[in-house]
């Protein structure tokens, strides 16, 4: 199973493995493996952060400026995302326990949701906090590449 969650709501020894997806981090966080391939580039970052410090992030800029530029970028590195996709899913088919953590307080309006539905769509089991059904995130990416 895949957990995604906020880091304040993570214990380590609920996991066999924990990945923190941020792309920068001034204090580790115990039990984690900084994982920044699966966070969003330093550009969509400063982008996210333009779209709060304006008062404009909410679902809508989320659904229509974050979420298609994160899965472009995700298409677009997919030789370094997609292994680590592949090994969340193979780690997945095994039964390890692995959260995937960042700081953003609401997973519908992180990348974590986005990460989830990628992985929904390939069919891990995936846990979210409200049981949430994000594989249309999927569905995006294979429109991408034409499939």
């Amino acid at each position: 199973m895949i957990e995604i969650l906020n880091v304040r709501n993570f214990k380590e020894e609920n996991y066999d493995e924990a990945w923190l997806t941020v792309r920068a981090v001034k204090h580790p966080v115990a039990g984690t493996k900084h994982v920044p391939t699966l966070s969003p580039t330093w550009e969509l970052f400063h982008r996210y952060r333009e779209l709060v410090d304006s008062g404009q992030w909410n679902a809508q800029s989320f659904a229509e400026v974050y979420v298609p530029e994160f899965i472009g970028e995700m298409y677009i590195y997919r030789r370094e995302t997609f292994p680590l996709l592949n090994e969340l899913w193979k780690k997945d088919q095994k039964g390890k326990c692995i959260a995937l953590v960042c700081f953003c307080a609401d997973e519908a309006l992180c990348h974590r949701s986005i990460l989830a539905g990628l992985l929904q769509g390939v069919g891990c089991s995936v846990k979210t906090e409200h049981g949430t059904d994000y594989s249309m995130y999927y569905k995006m990416l294979m429109e991408l590449q034409g499939k």
